[in-house]
C-alpha cells in the first residue's frame, strides 16, 4: 500500500527480525566459543573426542534459545506468518487484488500493492524453504540453499524499489534510492556464507545492522510522505535526507554495540560458566571411567 501503514508494517517487521538476529548472533558466537574450548580441552587431556558433537552446518535462521521452542523453527514460521499478514493486507484489506480490469489493462493504482505483495511472498517462500530443510523432507535442495534464497529475496526487493521511482517526487525518489541501496548491500552479505563452512559472526552482525536500518528507513518513509505532517518537496528537505540516513546508521550501529556488549555481560559470563562446568564434569567422568577400566581385575 502506498500509504503510512503500507510502509510502517514492513518497517516494524524488519526491525523485529533485526533484533532477533542480534540475539542469534550473540548466542551463536557463545555456542561456537564453547565448542572450540571443549575441543581444545579434550585434545589437551588426550581424550577421545567421542563426546564432541560435530558442528551442524550453519543456517540462515537462528533457533530459539527457549528449551520449549528450541525444537521448532520459530523464525521461519514467523517469516511465513509475516508474509501471510503482509500479502493479505496489501491485496485484500485494501481491495487491490484485481490486477487486470475488464478491458484487459493493468490497474495502475494496484500495481504498487502487487509489488509489495510479491516481496512478502518471496520472504514467505524463504521461510518455507527453511522449514523444509530443517524438517529433513526428501527435497533435493543443495546445502546453503537457504542463504541463496534469502539473498534472492533482498535482490528482488531492491529491484522492485529501484523501478518504483517513475513519476515520483524528488523527495520520494531520494527516500527510495537510499532504501534500495541498503537492500542491495544486505543481499550481498549472504553470498560469502554460501562458500563458507563456518558461521561468520561479522557478516551476520552486518546483516542485522543493515536490516535494522532498512526497517527504520521504512518508518522514515512512512512519516515523511504519509505522516501527520508530510514533508514538502523542497531542495532543503531532499538534501537533509542523507543527513537523516547518516543518523539512522549511527543509531543502529550504536544500538547494536550496546545490545551486543550488554547481552555479553549479562548472559555471556553465566552461559560460559555453565558450559565450562558441564565440560569439566564430562572430562572428570571420562577420566574416572578410564581409571576404572585400567584397574586390574
Amino acid at each position: 500500500m502506498g500509504d503510512f501503514v503500507g510502509h510502517a508494517v514492513p518497517g516494524t517487521m524488519f526491525l523485529l527480525i533485526s533484533i532477533w538476529w542480534f540475539l542469534g548472533v550473540l548466542l551463536q558466537t557463545r555456542r561456537n566459543s564453547y565448542i572450540v574450548a571443549r575441543q581444545r580441552l579434550l585434545c589437551s587431556s588426550n581424550s577421545v573426542n567421542e563426546g564432541v558433537k560435530p558442528r551442524s552446518p550453519p543456517t540462515v535462521w537462528y533457533p530459539c534459545p527457549c528449551k520449549a521452542l528450541s525444537k521448532f523453527p520459530v523464525e521461519p514460521i514467523v517469516k511465513v506468518l509475516f508474509a501471510i499478514i503482509g500479502t493479505t493486507g496489501e491485496l485484500f484489506f485494501d481491495g487491490s487484488w484485481v490486477l487486470v480490469d475488464r478491458n484487459g489493462k493493468f490497474v495502475h493504482e494496484h500495481l504498487n500493492n502487487h509489488s509489495h505483495a510479491v516481496m512478502y511472498c518471496l520472504f514467505g517462500l524463504s521461510g518455507v524453504v527453511d522449514i523444509a530443510m530443517w524438517s529433513g523432507i526428501s527435497i533435493p535442495l543443495p546445502p546453503k540453499f537457504d542463504f541463496i534464497m534469502m539473498s534472492a529475496c533482498f535482490w528482488i526487493e531492491g529491484l522492485l524499489f529501484y523501478f518504483h521511482l517513475q513519476g515520483h517526487s524528488d523527495i520520494s525518489v531520494r527516500l527510495h534510492t537510499i532504501l534500495y541501496i541498503v537492500i542491495f548491500f544486505t543481499a550481498c552479505t549472504f553470498f560469502p556464507e554460501v562458500f563458507s563452512t563456518r558461521h561468520q559472526s561479522l557478516l551476520a552482525l552486518m546483516r542485522a545492522i543493515l536490516l535494522g536500518i532498512q526497517g527504520s528507513w521504512f518508518l522514515q518513509i512512512a512519516f515523511v510522505l504519509y505522516g501527520p505532517n508530510p514533508w514538502e518537496d523542497t531542495r532543503a528537505n531532499v538534501e537533509f535526507l542523507v543527513i537523516a540516513f547518516a543518523w539512522h546508521l549511527f543509531i543502529c550501529i550504536t544500538v547494536a554495540i550496546v545490545l551486543f556488549v550488554s547481552l555479553h555481560r549479562l548472559c555471556g559470563k553465566r552461559f560460559v560458566r555453565k558450559r565450562h562446568d558441564r565440560l569439566q564434569q564430562a572430562l572428570s567422568d571420562e577420566e574416572e571411567e578410564e581409571a576404572i577400566s585400567l584397574e586390574p581385575l
